[in-house]
């Protein structure tokens, strides 16, 4: 393991060489600190998710990211109770300006756009003394084909109505493990 400042920390998942300025399409995960529901909860009737003022608020910024960083194009995301999916093309004329360090351009590439609307959130949390934390970066994959692009758009859009249906798998399954094989089908359908 890494040490930085005589601390161990966690190295990277990302690919090391792999320019986040290149243009490319970017599908992303940014999660809650432990996955905690603070952007809202899912509505089954309806399969949508019922935001709160935070989830409001960063589904807002996440749509104003072009506003700040005009290299990005948005083409799907949502906000689900404890992480956001998105899907951004980085392109545009800051690729051809020449690199300043090392680091690279990091004011102008994918990362400095996930930065900016972590940030604004985890600002407006604490300016309004709301109870709120990321986890730590973010999860991240190059979609290299224009296929896999309307695929991952598609399962973006779908996401809240899987979530459901993964939740009712999950109450079904702790139901059978609670009143054992024998009886599954009572717990299932609320017939004890």
């Amino acid at each position: 393991m890494e040490r930085y400042q005589n601390k161990y920390r966690t190295e990277s998942s990302r690919l090391q060489d792999r320019d986040r300025s290149a243009p490319a399409w970017y599908y992303v995960t940014i999660c809650t600190d432990q996955r905690r529901y603070y952007f809202g909860d899912l509505s089954e009737g309806d399969s949508c998710v019922r935001l709160t003022t935070l989830g409001r608020v960063a589904d807002e910024f996440f749509i104003q990211i072009p506003d700040h960083f005009p290299f990005v194009t948005i083409k799907a995301h949502v906000i689900m109770p404890n992480h956001v999916h998105g899907l951004m093309r980085v392109d545009g004329p800051a690729f051809s300006e020449k690199k300043t360090n090392s680091f690279g351009s990091q004011s102008k590439d994918f990362a400095s756009a996930v930065r900016g609307f972590k940030g604004a959130v985890q600002t407006f949390a604490t300016l309004n003394r709301m109870p709120f934390k990321w986890q730590p970066s973010y999860h991240c994959n190059v979609v290299k084909s224009e296929k896999r692009v309307e695929i991952i758009s598609n399962h973006i859009k779908s996401n809240p109505a899987k979530w459901i249906e993964k939740m009712k798998t999950y109450k079904t399954l702790k139901a059978r493990e609670r009143f054992g094989a024998e009886t599954h089908d009572y717990a299932v359908y609320g017939d004890m």
